[in-house]
C-alpha cells in the first residue's frame, strides 16, 4: 500500500473508530435536577455518552466524518489510476482531497466544543495523505 493511502485510509478508520469510543465512553456533562422547590433548583452534573447527549443528531456527527473521508480516500485511489491519462484529470481527483480537508476543517472548527477536538487527527492524517500524494 503506498504512503498516500495509507495515510488516507488511516485517516478513514479514525472516522470510524472515534464515534464509536465517544458512543461508549462518557465524556459530555449533562445537568440534571435533583430538586425543584420555589427559590431553590439543585442540580448535579452528570457524565453522558454520545448518544445520549445529541440524540436523534448522532447519526449526522458519526456519518458526515467518515462520509467526507470516504472521498478522500477514492480520490487518492482514483487519481492514482488516472495519472496515466491525463495531467487535468489527475489534479482534478486531487482538488476532491483538498476539498474534503477543508470540509473537515470547518466540520471540526463548528463542533469544537464537542466532538470536533476528537477528529484534529483525522485532520492531520487527511493534511499528511495530500502532502505525500504526488
Amino acid at each position: 500500500m503506498k504512503t498516500p493511502l495509507l495515510y488516507a485510509a488511516l485517516a478513514h478508520i479514525s472516522t470510524i473508530v472515534i464515534p464509536f469510543m465517544l458512543m461508549l465512553i462518557p465524556i459530555f456533562n449533562s445537568p440534571e435536577t435533583i430538586t425543584e422547590v420555589t427559590g431553590f433548583t439543585q442540580y448535579i452534573i452528570r457524565k453522558v455518552t454520545l448518544l445520549d447527549a445529541h440524540g436523534d443528531k448522532m447519526l449526522f456527527i458519526i456519518a458526515f466524518p467518515w462520509i467526507v473521508s470516504g472521498v478522500s480516500v477514492i480520490s487518492i485511489i482514483m487519481g492514482n489510476h488516472q495519472r496515466s491519462y491525463s495531467r487535468r484529470i489527475t489534479l482534478r481527483w486531487k482538488s476532491y482531497s483538498w476539498g474534503s480537508m477543508i470540509i473537515i476543517i470547518i466540520f471540526t472548527s463548528l463542533s469544537i466544543g464537542t466532538v470536533g477536538l476528537f477528529y484534529i487527527p483525522t485532520i492531520l492524517l487527511m493534511l499528511l495523505s495530500i502532502i505525500y500524494n504526488k
